[in-house]
């Protein structure tokens, strides 16, 4: 009798070992994981900051991108990795509870880029639609500084790709949305977010290069102002 008790005491306490174990190399790999995202994530910011460092910029402005880049290069690699290890979301039909977007809108005469992306986020889980309107955002800043410039090519260039490169992929997602089962629509949700943060991180990264150049022209007008009168008081 005391043999048997004995035996299952040391089969539990094998059982209680064995999940032990489990759970600390759980914990592990997650541990690990995280770090492993987080310094990927490190390494694309110091890339992004050390080209526009090397485009010219001052060390100021390529911090900045370096720190803007760095959480959104989190937020990518999360979703990729949440991607891989359970569905997404497949988004919910609008009955008036979706988050509406509040940031700044287009022009009366950027009115289909407007309407594209309200089509897209409409093709995007509730809980994934920040990053999009994020990008939303910083293309319309972008549009509004290319409405007052004809100067500087590569804004008006990056105006020209958002107004010629949105529409379309918003009414082909649209029809393949229209296709899909749940799975296709989750993968076609998950590009829609991708793409679009990347349409605006583009828009941020020019507004970051001619605002940089705007302050050095400043900088050089203020210069020659001072020296102008330094030389008519000296």
């Amino acid at each position: 009798m005391w043999v048997l008790m004995e035996l299952i005491f040391l089969l539990l306490a094998g059982f209680v070992m064995l999940a032990l174990c489990i759970a600390i190399a759980w914990a592990l790999m997650v541990v690990l994981r995280i770090v492993a995202m987080l310094g990927l994530a490190a390494i694309l910011a110091l890339a992004v900051g050390l080209g526009f460092a090397a485009a010219g910029a001052d060390a100021g402005p390529a911090t900045l991108m370096g720190v803007v880049a760095f959480p959104l290069a989190v937020w990518m690699l999360r979703r990729r990795s949440a991607g891989r290890s359970r569905p997404f979301a497949p988004a919910v039909q609008d009955n008036g509870l979706r988050v509406s977007y509040a940031g700044p809108v287009e022009s009366e005469a950027d009115a289909p880029l407007g309407a594209a992306w309200e089509r897209l986020a409409a093709m995007v889980p509730l809980e994934n639609t920040a990053p999009l309107f994020e990008a939303r955002a910083a293309c319309v800043q972008l549009l509004r500084v290319a409405e007052h410039t004809a100067i500087d090519l590569e804004i008006v260039a990056c105006a020209v790709f958002l107004r010629r490169n949105l529409p379309e992929p918003a009414g082909r997602n649209a029809r393949l949305w229209a296709r899909a089962d749940a799975a296709g629509r989750a993968v076609l949700s998950r590009g829609i977010v991708e793409d679009t943060v990347r349409l605006g991180v583009y828009a941020m990264r020019e507004m970051a290069r001619e605002a940089e150049h705007d302050r050095r022209a400043d900088g050089d007008d203020l210069t020659a102002l001072r020296n102008h009168i330094a030389a008519r008081t000296g």
